[in-house]
């Protein structure tokens, strides 16, 4: 008798950890972000307070049962869940999405990093311009013809899902790989004047809304170039000022003393201003053939109206001015 009533005690237990296990039990959906280190109290805590568990206590338990696989970032709890699928929740790796869209500035890529996985942008902003180019040059050496430190210009802009927490590293590394599949290993051409070609991009991938202009876009800079004339463009005047979306210039701004700004200083700015697509890297490289003309203004639909002397350029800056009015 005692041995069957010591199988039937085993039983019980087993039955009792099945249904503490598995039964679901009523909660209402909710998103945690649980940051890396957090303690499995804490974890607990702030599930009791938003009504998915009841018990502080009973969670710490199975945790130590089940190791705590607790990992670090966001994560969209399901409503009545039990022990099992709330464990698989907080156990699966997350993911948050970043986008990272071409014209963006560093700063700006920094905020919506910080925003998708809370971190300090100032903190990403300067391993990218102090120590990034240094840690991947083993793996990518063309980053060693670069003429300047940072690797400002250089994030490839894509849609990235990325696990919270990574590190700065880590994220340069993601970016960096993407760029080099989509600009380096598909344009040899570029090779010789990458980070030329990266600038230029930059600037043509800011000045035009539309991709099937940016190829006469280029083809105006490189017309400017080849006979040492100065760019002229207000978004890298805009990018000297910290003003990065700033559409309407005074005559101020363009005097500001910066490397950048192209209404005073002759040729390429040092680095890119944003980041460069595909599109805009691809029209660098290939200007619009044929096309000798050396101004552009916008329209006012996102479009350019492009002229080939500097008088012609005056006479449609009137119309559009009286246009507005």
């Amino acid at each position: 008798m005692r041995k069957y009533g010591l199988i039937s005690g085993a039983a019980g237990c087993v039955g009792l950890w099945v249904a503490i296990w598995l039964v679901p039990w009523a909660n209402p959906i909710t998103t945690v972000h649980i940051k890396p280190g957090t303690p499995a109290t804490h974890v607990a805590q702030t599930l009791k307070d938003r009504g998915v568990i009841r018990s502080v206590t009973v969670f710490r338990g199975i945790a130590a049962v089940v190791g705590n696989p607790i990992k670090p970032g966001p994560y969209t709890i399901p409503k009545s869940v039990s022990w099992r699928r709330l464990f698989q929740v907080l156990n699966a790796t997350p993911q948050v999405r970043l986008t990272i869209i071409p014209g963006m500035a560093l700063p700006e890529i920094a905020n919506a990093l910080a925003l998708a996985d809370p971190r300090d942008p100032q903190a990403f902003i300067h391993y990218v311009h102090t120590q990034a180019k240094q840690d991947l040059a083993a793996d990518f050496p063309w980053l060693r013809k670069t003429p300047s430190d940072t690797l400002e210009g250089y994030l490839f802009p894509d849609t990235y899902f990325i696990e919270p927490g990574m590190t700065h590293a880590q994220l340069v590394r993601l970016f960096i790989t993407r760029l080099h599949t989509q600009l380096w290993q598909s344009n040899p051409r570029a090779h010789t004047n990458f980070h030329e070609t990266l600038t230029l991009a930059s600037i043509i991938e800011k000045e035009s809304l539309h991709p099937d202009e940016f190829a006469k876009v280029s083809a105006v800079f490189h017309n400017r170039l080849n006979r040492n004339q100065r760019l002229e463009s207000c978004p890298t005047v805009a990018y000297a000022l910290g003003q990065y979306r700033k559409q309407q210039l005074t005559f101020d701004d363009l005097t500001v003393d910066s490397p950048y700004n192209t209404y005073r200083v002759s040729g390429l700015p040092p680095t890119p201003i944003a980041a460069v697509s595909a599109a805009a890297f691809y029209a660098a490289l290939h200007p619009e053939p044929n096309f000798p003309f050396y101004y552009f203004v916008a329209d006012g639909t996102g479009n350019h109206i492009f002229s080939k002397t500097y008088r012609a350029h005056l006479k449609h800056q009137k119309q559009l001015a009286n246009r507005a009015l």
